[in-house]
């Protein structure tokens, strides 16, 4: 066995089996290594990871059972046995640190009767930009049977410090009781956090190790999903989707200023959120749909810029200036059925993408994972190349057929009550990969009604003489698509 380069296939191998020769490369996923680890019993709930002290942040509950007299009093051993009482199922909360090498529990922290962990974040933060330190910050809230909504939290500090056995430990080095569940903390500067707090976004001072409220935005209904990018903080409500507030600092001029600058005027009920880039943000809903919101071109465009300069995830690569937006209403780009409740997004890929090649058109920008399991992936495309892939997917519901009375097309459409206008949108801006990808378990026949007179197209959906990205004719030949759908296969 040894390497074989060449130009369209730098990382190859050849392989001699004696009567058989062998050429081929390994695919990023093959070298991925999944394993499962028992907590014991207890519910992992939310993760964050701390490279500097090499852990991760777990919070974790489990649901104990308890004997209770008639009262509500908890029963000992020591107690009669003749009492009356009854069972009690009881929720405890756990903050826990794992070696993330071996995935040991190093540390534990046992919350409050009552109280529940919602939110764990590592963030980076000192009183200068010179100063910075690594701290978990928990958020809770405390969950009383006569509340509707939790009326007090707490934040949680901790700081990772080594013992004389270089073990590391946990330390409360702050705590903080707050007027309601605190749903999400994030960092936004170097010595500020964001949270949210029921039905408001507030920010924090961070300084000697300790947490100060300054100044907070209320007009949510309940804040459960927040995302920062710069001054830029993306709040996800539960009833009323999606807002964008600027956060301005002090200066010796003006105080520091929290202000709405847009707003999605649908009502959906937000379960995941994360911004593309400045002024494009996806979000998932508990309808189990995907959608995109961008904020108005119109309004700062660039002189010169086309309006199409898009692609399909609504991403737009102009410039943007602040002091031309004059807070209008997000729009809704990309709408998709996805079948499955989003819990979280997260930016990144299941694999490599240093690497030179260019080994896919849909670049990964998005992970997602599922309440059902699913781990997925969003990739990014051009708007040409959308525009070929949608027109494949289109050949191959015919080609295919349904299953029963099962419509995939119908199935991919949005779907949502919430809506103001109807409830029922036709799917557009997505791509289902996975229905894609089956082009390469069909036969020839299959493949070749699918590719018959099949274009490649420009972002406007015109036709091209020569499509530049796959270097091919107008017509698009077989093996090209069967070259796509294997890059796409790579990625996930």
């Amino acid at each position: 066995m040894c390497n074989f380069r060449s130009k369209k296939k730098p990382n190859a191998i050849a392989i001699d089996m004696g009567s058989d020769f062998m050429m081929g490369e390994i695919d990023q996923v093959q070298r991925l290594h999944v394993k499962s680890y028992d907590l014991n019993g207890e519910m992992g709930f939310r993760l964050s990871q701390q490279e500097s002290s090499q852990t991760f942040g777990v919070i974790t509950t489990r649901t104990i059972t308890k004997q209770v007299d008639l009262k509500g009093k908890q029963i000992h051993r020591s107690d009669s046995v003749l009492s009356f009482n009854q069972e009690e199922e009881v929720e405890e909360a756990f903050f826990k640190i794992f070696d993330d090498q071996s995935f040991e529990v190093l540390d534990s922290y046992k919350l409050l009767p009552y109280e529940t962990g919602l939110s764990c974040n590592n963030l980076t933060l000192g009183e200068s930009e010179d100063s910075l330190e690594d701290f978990y910050f928990i958020g809770t809230a405390f969950l009383q049977e006569n509340e509707d909504e939790p009326s007090k939290g707490r934040i949680l500090t901790f700081k990772i410090k080594k013992e004389l056995r270089k073990e590391k430990k946990l330390t409360l080095i702050n705590e903080i009781l707050i007027d309601g569940a605190v749903y999400e903390i994030l960092k936004l500067n170097y010595n500020k956090i964001v949270a949210g707090i029921n039905q408001r976004v507030q920010i924090f001072k961070f300084f000697e190790e300790k947490i100060y409220k300054t100044i907070s935005y209320h007009g949510q209904i309940c804040t459960t999903n927040l995302n920062v990018l710069g001054n830029f903080i993306y709040v996800g409500d539960l009833v009323e989707s999606v807002t964008i507030l600027s956060y301005t600092p002090p200066s010796e001029e003006k105080e520091e200023q929290l202000t709405e600058i847009a707003k999605d005027t649908e009502n959906s009920w937000i379960s995941a959120l994360e911004n593309l880039n400045m002024d494009n943000v996806i979000g998932a809903d508990s309808s189990f749909n995907l959608f995109t919101l961008k904020r108005q071109i119109d309004l700062y465009q660039e002189e010169g810029s086309e309006e199409n300069n898009l692609n399909p995830l609504g991403l737009n690569n102009s410039s943007f200036n602040s002091n031309l937006f004059s807070g209008e209403n997000l729009k809704t780009f990309g709408e998709y059925h996805l079948g499955d409740f989003v819990n979280r997004f997260r930016k990144g890929s299941l694999v490599r993408t240093d690497f030179g090649e260019s080994y896919s058109l849909a670049k990964p920008k998005l992970l997602f994972v599922t309440v059902s399991g699913m781990i997925g992936v969003i990739g990014e495309l051009l708007a040409k190349d959308y525009f070929l892939l949608k027109e494949v997917e289109k050949r191959m519901r015919k080609v295919l057929g349904n299953v029963g009375d099962f419509c995939h097309e119908g199935w991919r459409n949005f779907q949502s009550l919430k809506k103001k206008n109807h409830s029922n949108f036709k799917n557009k801006n997505f791509l289902d990969g996975d229905y894609l990808e089956k082009f390469l378990d069909l036969n020839v026949k299959e493949k070749y009604l699918i590719c018959e007179n099949l274009k490649y197209f420009k972002d406007d959906g015109e036709e091209v003489s020569e499509g530049s990205l796959l270097e091919t004719e107008v017509f698009v030949k077989m093996e090209v698509l069967n070259s796509i759908f294997e890059g796409l296969k790579r990625i996930h």
